[in-house]
């Protein structure tokens, strides 16, 4: 038990800070595994989207956003960041007209 202790640094949670910063990213990373095993199974059974074409999505989105974070944080260099910010936040709350 001692190693397991060392190994996940239980020591460093010793202030309240840290406690809840631990607590509210568990419960962040849960909520995210929860959502996306949710909607693979609503998309494969109710939807019914191929299963493979769900995994080359997620994939594919997942090469995107490990992809774009270094070229948005260099760009964030080099313009003012809070203007970046609010326009990629404008851009996510475009939408399409319907026809």
């Amino acid at each position: 038990m001692a190693r397991l202790n060392k190994s996940v640094l239980v020591d460093a949670l010793s202030g309240k800070q840290e406690c809840v910063l631990a607590v509210s990213l568990t419960i962040l990373h849960l909520g995210t595994g929860l959502s996306y095993s949710l909607l693979a199974l609503y998309l494969v059974r109710h939807v019914h989207l191929d299963p493979a074409l769900y995994g080359v999505g997620m994939s594919v989105a997942a090469f995107l956003g490990l992809v774009s974070g270094p070229v948005v944080g260099h760009l964030a260099d080099r313009v003012n960041g809070y203007r970046l910010y609010a326009f990629l936040v404008w851009t996510m709350s475009v939408r399409r007209r319907p026809p």
